[in-house]
């Protein structure tokens, strides 16, 4: 009941101040609004030229300086969206990984893909009798590059370390390679695709062998300690489709990483062995296309 009482009074008071200040109170409002006017004219002439500004009257002022807020607002808006285009655009056209200098994924995606269409077109040309043999497109292997391990050493020593180990990877491949021809990608964590081109079924399989001893042989000092890495490889060699090259690759990755289980699931036939549990990761694994199996390299019968 005092609060009501208190409220009340409150109320009254300010209903009674109100009453007699009622015009000063008017007055005030006046004042404030001819003041916001003043200073949106202040503003609007600004943006009209000083020597137009006597000639003009003042609607059209208004007018003319409405007109050109309206189309700043527009011309900003459209610079932002123009920059979020060129900015999206970029990333999607980006063809280089930015952690190691090599290709990406979709720098890869699209080497592959003219790749492939030179050699077609040259296939088609050859049939006609328009090329000859030595002119042709050079066909290619595909070798696929797994860190072994790379998840310990992030969980160990940091992301930096792996870093430095994914940088050192990159450029030890590069390295391995025979020229110019020959490209590396960096597709995923720790997966690399390196195109070997004009490479036979037994070619391929000794440059990934090189490959993997490279990566085997490297030493990172990071702080007071040297760090290493090892690698599995899978090859596929030629086909007219890519994604049949990549998944022949990949399942040979399987073997050499020891997926015992994706092998069993998917009943790849490895030449030679059963599946199973000792089986030691860093290694290659090549598809032999005369025997349909998956081959483990062997760098001492060679």
């Amino acid at each position: 009941m005092n609060l009501v009482k208190t409220l009340s009074k409150k109320m009254n008071a300010f209903e009674s101040f109100e009453k007699a200040h009622s015009s000063q109170l008017e007055k005030n409002k006046k004042t404030r609004e001819a003041q916001r006017k003043k200073e949106v004219k202040s503003k609007l002439l600004g943006k009209v030229p000083p020597s137009e500004r006597r000639s003009v009257p003042a609607q059209k002022i208004a007018a003319i300086a409405a007109k050109d807020i309206v189309a700043n607002q527009r011309e900003k808006t459209q610079q932002k969206w123009d920059a979020r285009k060129e900015l999206r655009e970029a990333k999607e056209g980006a063809v280089i990984d930015e952690l190691t200098g090599i290709y990406n994924r979709h720098g890869y995606e699209q080497f592959l893909s003219k790749k492939q269409a030179a050699i077609q077109k040259e296939n088609k040309a050859f049939e006609k009798g328009d090329i000859t043999t030595e002119k042709r497109e050079k066909t290619f292997s595909m070798i696929a590059v797994d860190l072994d391990k790379i998840k310990e050493i992030n969980d160990t020593y940091g992301h930096k370390a792996g870093d430095m180990i994914l940088q050192a990877v990159a450029r030890t491949i590069e390295g391995s390679l025979r020229g110019t021809h020959d490209i590396v990608a960096r597709i995923g964590g720790d997966e690399f695709i390196v195109i070997v081109e004009d490479t036979t079924a037994d070619v391929a399989p000794k440059i990934a062998e090189r490959i993997r001893k490279a990566i085997e042989d490297i030493d990172i000092e990071y702080g007071n300690r040297k760090l290493s890495v090892t690698a599995s490889i899978g090859v596929a060699p030629y086909d007219v489709k890519s994604e049949k090259m990549y998944d022949l690759a990949d399942k040979a990755l399987y073997i050499a990483k020891e997926e015992e289980k994706k092998i069993r699931d998917e009943g790849l036939v490895v030449a030679g062995e059963v599946p199973k549990n000792d089986w030691r990761r860093n290694q290659v694994r090549y598809f032999d296309p005369t025997t349909e199996k998956f081959v483990k390299y062997d760098a001492e019968r060679e």
